[in-house]
Order: C-alpha cells, then sequence, then structure tokens
C-alpha cells in the first residue's frame, strides 16, 4: 500500500470515528488523472476499436463572464472617488468558441472497479474538440481528445435493500467505498450507506432533505456551485454520481474543464435540459437510463448500442 492509499485509509477511519461522535471531517479530494488506463486529454486516435455512441456540437458560444469588477483612478492624490467618465470594465470571459463532444464505446471493454468486487453494466468514453468563433477543426477525428467517461451501474432498489437486513452490502455502498478510497470524501457522505434525499435544483451539495417522494443519491467530488460564477470547478476533474433507488439505476460521470465549456456553451444555445449541463450543474435531476447490454462475462463489461445518427454526423466523428 501506497503513501497516498495510506493517507486515504486514515481519512476514512477517522471520518467514521468522527461520524460516531458528531464531529464533522472532510478528506482532500484526489482527482482522477483518466479513466479506465486512458489520461486526460489522450487522443481519439490513440484509442482504436471504439464505436461512435452519440455527438452534438455549440457552436459560436460568446463564453461566460467569470470576473467582473470596475476600476479607475481617483480625482486626486486624496481623494477617494474618481469619475464614472474615467472608469474601466474589466471582465474575464471564458469558454468562448465553438466545441463539439462525442461518446464512445468498446464492444467488449475493461470494469474499471472490478478489483473492489463492484459491478458495472457499462462504460462509455466523452471526447471533446474546441475551435474558434463559429468553426470546428477539421478533420474533427484528429482534434478529439479524452474529456471525461460515464460508467454505469446497477445496485438494488430501495424496497429490495430494506428487506435484506442491515448486514447487507449493496453495490452502491461497495462503489461508494471504492470511490472513497481513491479520491477521498464527497460532501454529505454518509459512511452508514443512508441513501441521501436530494433536490438537485434547490439544494447544495450532499445535503439531506426530508422525504420528497422520489430517492436519489447524490455525490459530486469537486461540484460545481450553483451560486458561484465559474464555468467550471477549480480541479483538473470532477465526479459525479447519481443513483436512483426507485429503479436500481446509477451512474458516474468523469468530468474535466472541456467538458463543462460544452456543457454551458449548449445551455446558452437554448438547450437548457441538455443533458451533460443537467448532470454537471446539480440544477435538476437528470433521469439515469438502462445501459444496453450483450453478452459479455466476467470482468468484462458491454458498451451501449449506436442511436441511430445521421449519416453527417457519423462521417464527422466516426474515428
Amino acid at each position: 500500500m501506497g503513501v497516498g492509499d495510506m493517507t486515504r485509509l486514515m481519512q476514512c477511519l477517522w471520518l467514521a470515528v468522527s461520524s460516531l461522535s458528531g464531529v464533522a471531517c472532510a478528506a482532500a479530494y484526489d482527482p482522477p488523472e483518466g479513466f479506465n488506463g486512458h489520461a486526460w486529454q489522450e487522443p481519439l486516435l490513440a484509442f482504436p476499436g471504439q464505436v461512435l455512441y452519440q455527438a452534438n456540437t455549440a457552436t459560436g458560444f460568446a463564453g461566460k463572464v467569470t470576473e467582473f469588477s470596475m476600476q479607475c483612478t481617483p480625482e486626486s492624490p486624496t481623494s477617494t472617488t474618481c469619475s464614472y467618465l474615467d472608469a474601466r470594465m474589466v471582465q474575464r470571459v471564458e469558454g468562448a468558441g465553438s466545441h463539439a463532444v462525442a461518446e464512445y464505446y468498446q464492444r467488449q471493454d475493461r470494469n474499471p472497479w472490478q478489483a473492489a468486487g463492484v459491478s458495472a453494466v457499462g462504460v462509455t468514453y466523452l471526447y471533446c474538440a474546441k475551435g474558434n468563433g463559429d468553426h470546428l477543426p477539421k478533420p474533427m477525428q484528429k482534434h478529439l481528445s479524452l474529456c471525461g467517461a460515464r460508467a454505469y451501474f446497477e445496485s438494488d432498489t430501495d424496497e429490495v435493500r430494506d428487506l435484506m437486513g442491515p448486514n447487507h452490502q449493496t453495490n452502491l455502498q461497495r462503489l461508494l467505498r471504492k470511490l472513497v478510497a481513491d479520491h477521498g470524501v464527497p460532501p454529505g457522505y454518509s459512511v452508514r450507506g443512508q441513501v441521501l434525499l436530494e433536490a438537485l435544483d434547490t439544494q447544495p451539495q450532499g445535503k439531506p432533505l426530508a422525504e420528497t417522494g422520489e430517492r436519489v443519491t447524490a455525490y459530486r467530488w469537486c461540484g460545481l456551485k450553483l451560486d458561484g460564477r465559474a464555468l467550471h470547478p477549480n480541479c483538473p476533474a470532477t465526479i459525479t454520481l447519481l443513483f436512483d433507488g426507485s429503479t436500481g439505476r446509477g451512474l458516474v460521470l468523469y468530468a474535466t474543464p472541456p467538458l463543462y465549456d460544452y456543457a454551458w456553451a449548449r445551455h446558452e444555445m437554448g438547450d437548457t435540459e441538455n443533458e451533460m449541463f443537467v448532470l454537471l450543474s446539480g440544477q435538476a435531476k437528470a433521469p439515469i437510463a438502462r445501459a444496453k447490454l450483450r453478452e459479455c462475462t466476467g470482468s468484462r463489461v458491454c458498451g451501449a448500442s449506436n442511436k441511430g445518427l445521421s449519416a453527417k454526423t457519423l462521417s464527422e466523428f466516426q474515428p
């Protein structure tokens, strides 16, 4: 066991002890450097054998103002005021330009959590490209690089879990323990495996609510603050976990800044309910689809089926 693993283990043990005494504890976040053996920013063409699942673009995004201030020189050395005529507006705009995201899968792929006893039913890889103004780079295939990933899993529904008793360990609990061991403790994490009841459109990260009729577990490692100006969080990669206790379906989304840029660009184009923006912003609950299964056994997991993209889109994003 390495020094980093030992540190996270001690953090988790301290969290367990602290939770029993009512003391809050938060471990430092250790962001993933990639997904399933592939580093962030790895070119699409460096990972052969992938199948295009879906793709979309957001062109001509004006960007988001992430910082704004007014600066001016005082009217005299002893004055504390200045004329608005001499004021200078200073703002920082991020994400401007055109963005493209394509999602791919392998017909048979490796389960990223197999060693921890966690089952997965599908994984996909997200690749981003960016261009200036209204134009995307050509040819698209040579400019796409890994900017995120999704992993789908299933676990016991709330009804089944309650019937199995307190000693029963669910796939969700095993997955959470694995993510905490690798990346630290997210806001609101419960070592006792309790399901958080969270309305993502109104509550801060990980804050429990009273019963709302829908049981959704939601954790965000380095999530985006809803009341902030930032286009994306201040970390190289984020993790979002959602699990719907009524259906037993869940997903883990890994995202780097280019994926946030695309999501915001789509949102500003009027696509206010696009799935990526919903998942990353936390402003609403996104439906968790069931991954389409193929014949797979052992440590292999299966990719989703192609959605029948247009010939034009296929030709632009086909690896």
